[in-house]
């Protein structure tokens, strides 16, 4: 299973740069580049989160919601709206 760098909305639209490491109808299992090797050990799960959620890596749009992040504790939904969702996760 190969891993795949997103975008993840989190609590009041936190950018978080994840990996997906596998999906399902409605949630995409999620987990931090550097938990990889433990998770893939068995000595950590990965995060659900709704596919709604879960967006292909764009490294510019993620330096901007970052930065809106880090000046306002909140992110603007026109910024999440351009990118593009990850159309099929990694599935088992």
């Amino acid at each position: 299973m190969e891993p795949l760098d997103v975008i993840v909305r989190a609590f009041r639209g936190r950018p978080l740069h994840r990996v997906a490491i596998l999906g399902s109808d409605r949630l995409v299992y999620v987990a931090s580049p550097e938990r990889l090797a433990e998770i893939q050990n068995g000595n950590s799960e990965p995060t659900g989160f709704p596919k709604e959620d879960v967006f292909a890596f764009e490294p510019t749009a993620y330096a901007e919601l970052c930065a809106e992040w880090e000046r306002t504790g909140v992110t603007d939904s026109t910024l999440w709206e351009r990118l593009c969702r990850v159309p099929n996760p990694p599935s088992e």
